[in-house]
């Protein structure tokens, strides 16, 4: 996010679950905010996007470990870019090629727990981001929707094994909300 979008912008995780992602990158110092309407925010508390999403549009959207737990996917991501008022979609999800791997050979459906009800290939995301009018932007795992071009090559080298290094980089550069929302919370409890 820190290459490929604007760092100063403000970020919304689309069905956050417990807030983790929302804190950690409030931690790194990224402006994030919570939204999530099965789970409760233990992590991020204070810190809702519903308290400020009629203030401005947002940088982009996060949905990590969701479309594969959702019945209609597309209308999913319309609903997350409309909420976030972006066109801009960073979200993960496991690929698979060819025809559909036999349930006894792919972890992934977690068959044992019935909560992975959508999978995606690579040609399944162009034509999402077709529908939408986006483009698509993929290293396997990790996937951006968006109406801008991304530099593939910064984008693969945002994706790789490099992650480690440019995320010590990002970390220096940022400089991190912890104790400042320490403080909001805080006087808001006043």
């Amino acid at each position: 996010m820190y290459f490929c979008f604007d760092p100063k912008a403000r970020y919304l995780d689309f069905a956050g679950g417990y807030g983790v992602l929302t804190r950690l990158m409030r931690d790194r110092g990224f402006d994030f905010y919570w939204q999530d309407p099965y789970c409760k925010n233990v992590f991020a508390r204070g810190f809702e996007w519903e308290n400020i999403k009629g203030e401005t549009s947002s940088g982009g959207v996060t949905a990590f470990e969701v479309l594969e737990h959702v019945p209609d996917p597309l209308g999913f991501v319309r609903s997350a870019l409309e909420q976030a008022r972006t066109s801009n979609l960073i979200f993960s999800t496991l690929l698979y090629e060819g025809e559909p791997p036999a349930p006894e050979k792919w972890w992934y459906y977690a068959l044992e727990t019935g909560q992975h009800i959508s999978f995606f290939r690579r040609d399944t995301l162009i034509t999402l981001a077709n529908k939408l009018g986006l483009h698509l932007h993929t290293n396997g795992w990790l996937h951006v929707l968006t109406a801008e071009e991304i530099n593939p090559v910064r984008f693969r080298f945002c994706s790789s094994r490099f992650a480690r290094l440019i995320g010590a980089y990002v970390q220096l550069r940022m400089r991190s909300k912890t104790f400042d929302d320490h403080n909001v919370i805080v006087n808001r409890q006043l």
